[in-house]
């Protein structure tokens, strides 16, 4: 009879602490709550290990399309460019406090055009462009559930050029190129998935606007983010 009764108590108290053990599987506890690092251990860790944004490098590359367009003085002319582009971004920084990311980005985006209304129609042996890159800092904070809020300040590079392909040499049009720089502002909102400790994947949407003494660009885009943290 108490050979019974001490496997219930063994039963019991397995019971016990394997409920215990999955209540807790999915808890992370706050910074404050987590030892101190040791003697011997790493002071910057890559990431945090923990599914969450407080600590370590922060890495973000994206991907998207969306739209794109542009107004370009030409003496007494202006020209418009609108339509899809494709774009692509990086951001590369660390985390400051929990939640709070400060980096650097770079995005590009670029659209393929026949014709600028507004300018000179091109031949079918030609080839004209329009782009907009940066370079610049900003902030991104996530929330506990994993929702992004970004915003930026970046110089930026306006470029529309015609190029010639498909002809001869001596019957090519001239390749012409307008460049212009102005400051710009890029904002963004996101949510993400963690995947494991450090990587999360996610879609977001961001919208810029640029302007320089000759050409004024704005753009909306929908991404594909892949972060490491």
């Amino acid at each position: 009879m108490s050979c019974a009764k001490q496997a219930l108590g063994v039963l019991a108290s397995l019971l016990v602490m394997t409920t215990a053990s999955a209540a807790r599987a999915d808890y992370f506890p706050p910074a404050s709550e987590r030892p101190a690092a040791g003697v011997g251990t790493m002071p910057f860790r890559l990431g945090s290990g923990a599914m969450r944004h407080d600590q370590g490098i922060f890495v973000r590359p994206q991907i998207g399309f969306g739209n794109l367009a542009a107004e370009i003085k030409d003496g007494s002319s202006t020209q418009t460019v609108d339509g899809l582009a494709s774009s692509f971004g990086l951001s590369v920084g660390g985390v400051v406090s929990e939640g709070l990311v400060l980096h650097g980005t770079f995005a590009i985006s670029s659209i393929s055009a026949e014709k600028v209304d507004g300018g000179a129609p091109i031949t079918a042996e030609q080839d004209r462009n329009f782009s907009v890159s940066s370079l610049g800092f900003g902030m991104t904070y996530y929330t506990p559930a994993n929702l992004w809020f970004s915003a930026g300040l970046a110089p930026h590079q306006m470029t529309l050029s015609t190029s010639s392909s498909n002809c001869d040499a001596a019957d090519c049009p001239q390749d012409t190129q307008t460049e212009d720089y102005g400051m710009g502002l890029r904002a963004g909102v996101g949510y993400e998935w963690w995947v494991d400790n450090d990587w999360a994947i996610g879609l977001g949407v961001e919208g810029f606007g640029a302007g320089g003494s000759d050409i004024t660009a704005y753009g909306m885009t929908t991404m594909f983010t892949a972060t490491f943290n």
